[in-house]
């Protein structure tokens, strides 16, 4: 059985796969995606895109690829980790990635080599347009630095032969600033921000549209269920689209096609370990602060001793 056909859906609205099908255009996710494409087309070499966890910073590099792959002068290849020990080991993973064959003995020259015969067969004899898409660039080694800016020497007169698209964690900024010469190669930087209000709830109705059985609107949302959501989230995409998977389910369950505020709230509070902590917390709070009270009321009454006062509070309470 098809459960989301219960709520008039035809699939999954808030799959937390990078689907580039159901990628929300927002002004700031267009805008760096035009910066981008304009970029890549000009063959202007390295730019860099960074972002808290959790901004969309993966579907908007699924998007890039997904906007580029239709043109046949574009030679796209992506790095979802550019993980390595040492030089060798990252140099190959650019290699695989670009779909060169390497042989078991071949060192760091031979891959450069082979890469550098790659980039001008294919940028300058074809006329491609050479795209390498990094993305989790956080994890790039030291040496990845150096290697990429060694790849970005190779051009013509006219331009770069490799264009790089790095998608990094918010930390990447402070780690640019111990590479400057890498820093200096940025041709365009862009970070991606958490969603505001209005983004938000459009994006859940584009995802709810995009995935309805008739086109239109399956499931309502009460604007007081909308602002609890966006209190909850602070505007995360992935954060958005795993509380409203959360929300459908329970719509389902409960064979409803209205989204209150409440029913937001009862999926919000779905860990009961974390809710026994929190009590928990609020307890030793409350606590902590009866024990300060009493001390205090102690000092500013010296005549009066810590054992009187006890009794008196038992008197009052008897």
């Amino acid at each position: 059985m098809d459960y989301y056909k219960i709520l008039g859906l035809q699939k999954e609205p808030f799959s937390n796969s990078p689907d580039p099908n159901m990628f929300y255009p927002s002004k700031q996710h267009i805008s760096i995606l035009q910066m981008l494409e304009i970029s890549i087309r000009l063959k202007r070499g390295l730019n860099v895109v960074t972002g808290e966890v959790g901004t969309g910073k993966s579907t908007l590099s699924r998007q890039l690829i997904f906007r580029l792959e239709k043109d046949p002068d574009m030679d796209l290849h992506l790095i979802l980790d550019p993980r390595a020990k040492m030089p060798l080991e990252f140099l190959k993973l650019i290699a695989i990635a670009l779909g060169i064959k390497t042989e078991e003995g071949d060192g760091e020259w031979e891959i450069k080599e082979k890469i550098k015969n790659y980039l001008f067969d294919t940028a300058v004899e074809k006329g491609k347009t050479v795209v390498l898409i990094i993305d989790e660039a956080q994890n790039l080694p030291s040496f990845g630095f150096e290697i990429l800016r060694e790849l970005l020497n190779y051009e013509t007169n006219e331009n770069k032969l490799l264009q790089i698209i790095i998608f990094a964690q918010q930390e990447f900024d402070d780690i640019l600033q111990r590479y400057p010469y890498f820093k200096d190669r940025i041709n365009y930087q862009a970070r991606l921000n958490p969603m505001n209000f209005s983004d938000m709830r459009s994006m859940i109705r584009f995802r709810l549209r995009r995935c309805s059985l008739d086109g239109r609107d399956p499931i309502a949302f009460s604007l007081p269920a909308l602002l609890r959501i966006y209190r909850f989230t602070k505007g995360y995409p992935r954060k958005v689209i795993n509380l409203c998977h959360r929300i459908m389910l329970t719509l389902i369950i409960k064979d409803k096609r209205y989204v209150r505020r409440s029913l937001v709230s009862a999926c919000i509070d779905k860990n009961p370990k974390k809710r026994l902590i929190y009590r928990l917390a609020i307890i030793v709070l409350a606590l902590a602060l009866f024990f300060f009270c009493i001390r205090l009321y102690a000092s500013l009454s010296p005549l009066r001793s810590f054992d009187n006062m006890l009794i008196s509070l038992k008197d009052i309470t008897d």
